[in-house]
């Protein structure tokens, strides 16, 4: 039986800094960290800033609030997803923390996340429907689901809107990375700590939390920005949120016990999980191919919008070209990617004029960039 697996996926964190940062170009040349200035804001920011070391992003920085009601000198840090998965955010913010002097003052948004393989929603979705299981903490419920073969089937759940303190869903984490956002690296991460492969649906029990309190632990140390990823307190913060929902049911009686807890999280141990290897991407190219298959059958047996099946076969060549997969694709996939070519065509981004030929085949063909030679193969 699987242990579940704990993680942190997202989390941005308030800071102040002796002098607000006016010019971002300033920094660079000064550490190893690149600084990159968006062109765009947010709803409370000025300024928006990239910081990357070679190619790879590794935090977003938020600075220059619009409102004189926020302090000046206050810098959101975002963590880059991908770190989370391989261990190394903590020592790269310490650079970061080091290198502008930054001085921690709360969290301003954390999910904590608990990762379970083969677990089946429906009943508890089936509960919470009927009334049967209920909330001390009442929320907004969604349900998200499809249908298949006819049935209609329950793919999670989510509880609170945009606007609350916190939300929690239960949802396929599996699916989402396969159909939507892509992110094989959590796939290498499960594979890693359960040290098998994936063959059922992965769901995610997610707490997204944006106004967290200055709580302190069991061992009456305060959170922070350093001790947030220690597993004795992850597993304590899920444990809190868990408890302020407090799913219930009657269990008939008339005075004692007539309520009683219904227990979220299977029943299994959770398990400090392991990272990668931050040196790469990847531990085995297997995954990687996995991915590309589900992501090519999903362009040949789906009904796509032009731009989303380009954004799939950009994800597909992104992965061909890391895990230096070309051979094997072109072995495999030859008749898969001149199926694409014929199947989808494309129009210039926000013009809606047509493209003259074929993306793919032209300017973006996986085949066409392959790094070995393939010329003892007939080519169209």
């Amino acid at each position: 039986m699987n242990t579940i697996l704990l993680n942190v996926d997202w989390l941005t964190i308030n800071y102040t800094i002796p002098l607000a940062i006016e010019n971002v170009n300033e920094l660079n040349g000064k550490s190893e960290f690149s600084f990159v200035p968006e062109c765009y804001t947010t709803r409370h920011f000025r300024n928006v800033t990239r910081v990357e070391r070679g190619k790879e992003e590794l935090f977003i920085l938020t600075h220059n609030p619009f409102s004189k009601i926020i302090q000046p000198n206050l810098v959101q840090v975002k963590i880059s997803n991908k770190l989370f998965y391989w261990g190394c955010w903590l020592q790269e913010l310490k650079k970061l923390k080091q290198f502008l002097n930054l001085s921690f003052q709360s969290i301003s948004r954390i999910d904590v996340c608990a990762d379970w393989e083969g677990y089946n929603p429906n009943e508890f979705i089936d509960l919470i429907r009927s009334g049967k299981i209920r909330m001390k903490s009442p929320k907004k419920i969604s349900e998200f689901y499809n249908i298949e073969k006819g049935e209609l089937k329950h793919e999670g759940i989510k509880f609170g809107s945009p606007v609350s303190s916190y939300t929690f869903k239960i949802y396929n984490k599996s699916k989402e990375i396969k159909e939507e956002s892509f992110k094989y690296y959590i796939w290498e991460w499960w594979e890693w700590n359960w040290k098998k492969e994936i063959e059922k649906d992965v769901f995610r029990f997610e707490f997204s939390i944006t106004e967290l309190p200055k709580i302190a632990f069991s061992t009456g140390e305060l959170i922070n920005d350093e001790n947030i990823f220690e597993f004795v307190y992850l597993k304590e913060l899920l444990q809190l949120y868990i408890d302020k929902m407090r799913f219930y049911y009657y269990t008939g009686k008339c005075r004692q016990d007539r309520e009683k807890q219904y227990d979220l999280l299977p029943q299994t141990q959770e398990q400090a999980a392991e990272s990668l290897k931050y040196a790469s991407t990847g531990i085995n190219t297997r995954t990687a191919k996995v991915i590309c298959n589900s992501l090519i059958f999903k362009l040949r047996n789906s009904e796509l919008q032009n731009s989303e099946a380009y954004n799939i076969y950009k994800t597909i060549k992104s992965i061909v070209t890391e895990y230096h997969l070309h051979e094997w694709y072109f072995e495999k996939h030859k008749e898969d990617d001149e199926f694409i070519w014929d199947k989808y065509s494309f129009t210039i981004m926000g013009t809606g004029m047509k493209i003259a030929t074929n993306l793919f085949r032209e300017e973006f063909r996986i085949l066409d960039e392959r790094e070995i030679d393939f010329s003892k193969f007939i080519k169209r």
